[in-house]
């Protein structure tokens, strides 16, 4: 699923800057946490909510320029 979402950024040619993915066990639920070098645009995002296999997506403002 990792590639599936890089290459929804990269469609948006965005960069991912720092990437961290986490999970309890094989087969289990994960978490994926990307820090990109802009934000993500309107329908990228909604595509990627939209997705069965995403559970949960939230994009915060940049905190830094």
């Amino acid at each position: 699923m990792v590639a599936r979402v890089a290459r929804i950024l990269a469609d948006d040619e965005v960069n991912i800057a720092h990437l961290t993915v986490s999970r309890k066990k094989k087969g289990g639920e994960a978490m994926m946490s990307l820090e990109m070098d802009r934000p993500l645009s309107a329908k990228p995002l909604e595509y990627l909510e939209y997705l069965s296999y995403i559970l949960w997506v939230r994009q915060i403002p940049p905190v830094m320029d």
